[in-house]
C-alpha cells in the first residue's frame, strides 16, 4: 500500500469507500445481452396519404406542393383554417385523376386496417426484449392485448393535447425484464402567467427495469416536437429535452437508480441531436442543477435514414445509451430513396425501425473503458499521435471519474503510487506509455509523484481537466451549435440579456435573474461584459468535471 488510510482526509476516506464498493462489484456480473427496438409506427389517425406531406401516387413538383401547403395552412378572418378537409386544399391545383390516384394509394397502403397486421409482423420479427413504440395510438385496443399474448408487459402515456390520440409505449419481455417503477412526463411548451394556463403536447415515458441477471436499467421513450426541417422548432425540442433530463434525474434519484445505466429511444425529430443535447446540458450547468450522468456520457450508434418520404430522407430516430452499455450488433436496415418512399407494401410506417443487440458491460470492463479514456486524454497533453482517438472525447463526469480511478487503485487505499499507474496502463495494454503518462500527470498537477507523495483522487481529476482543456477542439466543435442557439444576434458573443432570454426559453427550472447574473459574471472570465465561445466552453468543461458530485453523494 502507498500510504495508510490514517493519512487520508475525511473526504478521501469517503472516496475510498466508494471505490471499494465499485471494485467489489466489478466482477459480480458477466456481460449480459438483450435486444432493443425503437419504432415510430405512424399513428392510425395520422396515416393519411391525402395529407400534403405525403400524396404518394402523383408526381408533384416543388412548386405545386408548396402551393398545396400554402392553401392547407391558409386561415380566414376568423382565425380558422379556410380549407380544412380533403380535397379543399388541392382543388384547382390537382386534377380529378390525380386526386383519385392519391385516394387509391391511401386505401391500398395507408389505411389502418391494412397497416395493422403488417406492423405486428414487423414487431414480431425483431424478437426484441425492450421496445419503444412512439406515435402509438390503438394502444389499449390493439398493441397492448396483442403483445401481452406474446409475453410482453407494458406502460403507456398518451399526449396531453386533446386532438392527439397517440403517445409513447414501452414494452418489455416478461421473464427477461421486470418492471420496478415507471413515470410519465408531460412537457410544458408554453406557460401563460396571466391566465396560469400551460400548453402541453409531447410526452416522455420512463421505466426502471430489472433484467433476469439482476442488472437494472432505466429505459426512456419519447417523441419530440415535429417538423425536423424547421429550425425554429429547435427551441421547443431543447426545452422538451431539458424537461426530460430533469424528469429522468428526479426519477432515478427517487428510486436509487442514478448508478444504473439509462437508454433513451425515440423519434427526436432532428438531424442535429447533439445540438439539442448540448443546449440542455448548458441549461443544467447554468442552473447549477444536478443531472443524471446520462446527460454527460450518452451516445448513439450511427444509423441509416429512418424517415423516408417524398419530401425528406433523414435519420431522426435514435437509441442513446451510456458507456456501461455496449453495442453487440445492429439489425440490417434497408437504404431507401425518396423515389420509393414509405409506407409502402413492404414497410407499414413512414419510419424504419432501429434494432440493436446490446449488452451490460461487465463492471470490470466498464472500469477499463473509463480508465482508458482518462489515460488517453492525459497522454494527449504530451503527444499528438492520439488526435484521432480523442477527436470526439467528452468530459468525464465526476461519477465516472470515480470509476476510472478505481481501475488504477488496485490497493484500494484511495491514492495512486507510480507503480499503480504503471500496473493500470499495463492492464490496458499500454505499457510503453508509462513514462509519458507519469510525466504528463506530474506536469499537469505541478509536482512529482512518489510512494511518499502519491496521487489522490482530487489531483487525478485535476490532471484530466487540465489535459482536456489543452486539447478541447473536438468538444468545441460539438458545442459550437449550442453556442449558436444562445447567440441569437449571431455576432459570436453572448451578452447578458441575450443569453438570459435563450436560457429561459429552454430552462425547466425557476431561476432568479440575480442568480443568473452571478453565473454570467463567472462565465465572463475577462470581465468585458460578453461571453466568447472559448469562455463558454471553458466554463462548461470545468463545471462538468468539477468536484460536485450532484446526487451521487
Amino acid at each position: 500500500m502507498c500510504t495508510s488510510l490514517e493519512n487520508i482526509t475525511s473526504t478521501q476516506q469517503s472516496q475510498a469507500a466508494d471505490i471499494e464498493r465499485l471494485k467489489a462489484s466489478a466482477s459480480e456480473h458477466d456481460s449480459v445481452s438483450f435486444k432493443v427496438a425503437q419504432y415510430n409506427i405512424l399513428a392510425g389517425y395520422l396515416g393519411d396519404n391525402r395529407q400534403p406531406w405525403f400524396m404518394y401516387g402523383v408526381d408533384l413538383t416543388q412548386e405545386r406542393r408548396a402551393a398545396i401547403m400554402t392553401k392547407f395552412y391558409e386561415k380566414g378572418p376568423d382565425g380558422k383554417y379556410a380549407n380544412a378537409g380533403w380535397p379543399k386544399y388541392v382543388v384547382g391545383i390537382l386534377s380529378d385523376e390525380e386526386m383519385r390516384a392519391i385516394e387509391e394509394v391511401h386505401e391500398s397502403v395507408f389505411s389502418w386496417e391494412r397497416r395493422r397486421p403488417a406492423l405486428l409482423r414487423v414487431i414480431e420479427g425483431w424478437e426484441a426484449d425492450l421496445i419503444s413504440l412512439v406515435e402509438c395510438d390503438h394502444y389499449h385496443s390493439f398493441f397492448k392485448p396483442q403483445l401481452e399474448q406474446r409475453g410482453y408487459g407494458s406502460v403507456y402515456k398518451r399526449r396531453p393535447r386533446p386532438s392527439s390520440d397517440d403517445g409513447c409505449a414501452i414494452f418489455f419481455r416478461k421473464g427477461v425484464f421486470r418492471l420496478v417503477a415507471s413515470t410519465a412526463l408531460e412537457f410544458v411548451d408554453k406557460y401563460d402567467p396571466k391566465t396560469g394556463q400551460t400548453y402541453k403536447d409531447r410526452v416522455g415515458l420512463v421505466a426502471l427495469l430489472e433484467h433476469v441477471s439482476g442488472r437494472r436499467l432505466t429505459f426512456i421513450s419519447t417523441h419530440l416536437a415535429r417538423n425536423p426541417e424547421d429550425p425554429t422548432q429547435t427551441k421547443s425540442r431543447a426545452k422538451q429535452t431539458a424537461q426530460l433530463l430533469k424528469g429522468l434525474t428526479d426519477f432515478a434519484d427517487t428510486h436509487g437508480a442514478l448508478d444504473e445505466p439509462a437508454l433513451l429511444a425515440g423519434d427526436l425529430n432532428t438531424t442535429n441531436i447533439r445540438q439539442i443535447a448540448d443546449i440542455a446540458r448548458t441549461v443544467f450547468e447554468l442552473c447549477r442543477k444536478p443531472a443524471h450522468p446520462f446527460m454527460f456520457s450518452a451516445a448513439a450508434p450511427p444509423s441509416l435514414p429512418t424517415s423516408v418520404t417524398t419530401t425528406r430522407r433523414m435519420c431522426i430516430d435514435y437509441l442513446f445509451m451510456q458507456s456501461s452499455i455496449s453495442v453487440i450488433e445492429q439489425a440490417p436496415m434497408q437504404s431507401l430513396s425518396m423515389s420509393n418512399p414509405i409506407p409502402n407494401a413492404e414497410h407499414p410506417s413512414d419510419h424504419l425501425p432501429i434494432v440493436f443487440t446490446l449488452a451490460f458491460r461487465a463492471n470490470a470492463t466498464q472500469l477499463e473503458h473509463l480508465a482508458r479514456m482518462w489515460a488517453l486524454v492525459v497522454l494527449g497533453s504530451v503527444t499528438s499521435d492520439l488526435a484521432d482517438l480523442l477527436a470526439h472525447a467528452q468530459p468525464i463526469h465526476t461519477s465516472d471519474m470515480t470509476r476510472a480511478f478505481a481501475y488504477f487503485d488496485a490497493a484500494g487505499d484511495g491514492v495512486l503510487c507510480p507503480h499503480a499507474l504503471e500496473a493500470g496502463l499495463s492492464s490496458l495494454g499500454m505499457p510503453s506509455r508509462v513514462g509519458a503518462l507519469t510525466g504528463a500527470v506530474e506536469h499537469l498537477i505541478g509536482r512529482a509523484i512518489s510512494v511518499e507523495a502519491p496521487l489522490p483522487f482530487a489531483e487525478f481529476e485535476d490532471a484530466f481537466l487540465a489535459a482536456f482543456l489543452m486539447q478541447k477542439q473536438g468538444f468545441v466543435e460539438s458545442m459550437r451549435d449550442a453556442f449558436a442557439y444562445f447567440d441569437s444576434s449571431g455576432d459570436g458573443r453572448l451578452e447578458h440579456d441575450e443569453l438570459y432570454a435563450s436560457f429561459r426559453d429552454a430552462c425547466p427550472f425557476e431561476v432568479e435573474q440575480a442568480h443568473f447574473t452571478q453565473m454570467f459574471n463567472e462565465i465572463d472570465a475577462n470581465g468585458d461584459g460578453t461571453v466568447s465561445l472559448d469562455e463558454f466552453i471553458h466554463f462548461l468543461v470545468k463545471s462538468q468535471t468539477s468536484g460536485r458530485k450532484s446526487m451521487l453523494e
